[in-house]
């Protein structure tokens, strides 16, 4: 009798990959099935990642208290294919659950990185960053929040390549006026705002519509700033004429407040005096001794404290310049899809 042919030989196909103790965050989580998930997790050495945690929705399951967002984990993974398999994870502790406002801008910066980043593309000072910004985050600091985002914004925009240059005009590379006003026009770059038409004049001037964020007691983000990180200055004709700006718009419709919630000439006159600075009709972009400052921060030995100071000193009408661009920017590069977190934080605060 013969005893069979050949025995095919199979063994394990040598592409598959094991990775142990990958540290990571987790950015989101889908149903999958009754007891798994698949996680899109952001890791410091392969980036942005999708993998199936199997049974992670039953009741006595080891996974199941461990993965949770905005916190540092440790990933056991293998697989080949594009959706890999959690094997482990642990938790690697250091700070507390973020909570309130604090836990909104987290879920913000998960959404920033699901639309911005493609998946296995390491970036492991994007992930340093994060991780510092988290950190942040948890210890519960709420006045710091808004030059946090703006600062963490600006570095994750620098890092994936989309920011243009601050320090210069993009159409042509010349160097910015310090007193004349500039802005991050999508898709033209960082622009002279006194050379734009009306259509993109009004779009900017949106955001002299906004009711300006209220001054924020700066001082008690201090233990988050280096005191060896210096700030270039601003002209004193540059802050007055802010503070002009701020105190128009806190007025409303008062005398300070032209037609559509522009500030009024009268209300700057004394701000601008002879420095030839902008009218008041083209306020809305910020002045080019700013974006040189952000410039200067960003390529800092410490970018995310020095961009924090630099964010931190700008007055309310600035802030909320500086927001609306930045909003407008991303919407931009997020394929013109506005970001659910950021609205669902806008409708919270209309309650």
């Amino acid at each position: 009798m013969r005893r069979g042919c050949a025995v095919l030989a199979t063994s394990r196909d040598p592409r598959r990959t094991r990775v142990a103790d990958e540290p990571a965050f987790v950015l989101h989580r889908y149903d999958w099935s009754e007891s798994s998930l698949v996680l899109d997790v952001f890791t410091r050495h392969h980036g942005r990642m999708a993998l199936v945690a199997k049974g992670a929705k039953r009741p006595h399951s080891n996974l199941r208290p461990v993965i949770m967002p905005l916190q540092p984990l440790q990933l056991n993974f293998s697989g080949d294919h594009e959706v890999r398999t959690l094997t482990a994870a642990h938790w690697l502790g250091g700070h507390v659950f973020p909570r309130g406002d604090s836990l909104l801008a987290g879920f913000y910066l998960n959404e920033l990185l699901l639309k911005l980043m493609a998946r296995e593309d390491p970036h492991e000072h994007l992930f340093d960053l994060y991780a510092q910004v988290v950190n942040i985050l948890a210890s519960g600091l709420e006045p710091t929040l808004w030059p946090l985002m703006r600062a963490f914004e600006l570095l994750l925009l620098k890092g994936l390549g989309l920011l243009p240059n601050l320090d210069a005009q993009s159409a042509n590379l010349q160097p910015l006026d310090p007193q004349v006003l500039y802005a991050l026009l999508a898709p033209l770059g960082l622009v002279s705002v006194e050379g734009l038409g009306e259509e993109e004049r009004a779009r900017l001037n949106l955001g002299l519509k906004l009711t300006p964020h209220p001054a924020a007691p700066w001082g008690s983000a201090a233990t988050l700033l280096a005191p060896g990180v210096g700030l270039p200055s601003l002209a004193p004709q540059t802050r007055a004429l802010a503070q002009a700006q701020a105190r128009s718009l806190s007025s409303g419709s008062g005398s300070g407040v032209g037609a559509g919630g522009n500030p009024s000439g009268s209300a700057l006159e004394s701000a601008s005096g002879s420095a030839g600075l902008p009218t008041p009709n083209t306020l809305a972009g910020l002045s080019g001794e700013h974006w040189q400052a952000l410039a200067w921060a960003l390529n800092s030995s410490e970018p995310l404290t020095a961009t924090l100071r630099v964010c931190a000193e700008f007055e309310a009408w600035e802030r909320a310049s500086l927001q609306t661009q930045l909003r407008a920017w991303l919407t931009h590069h997020c394929g013109g899809v506005g970001l659910k977190t950021r609205q669902f934080m806008v409708d919270i605060q209309a309650l």
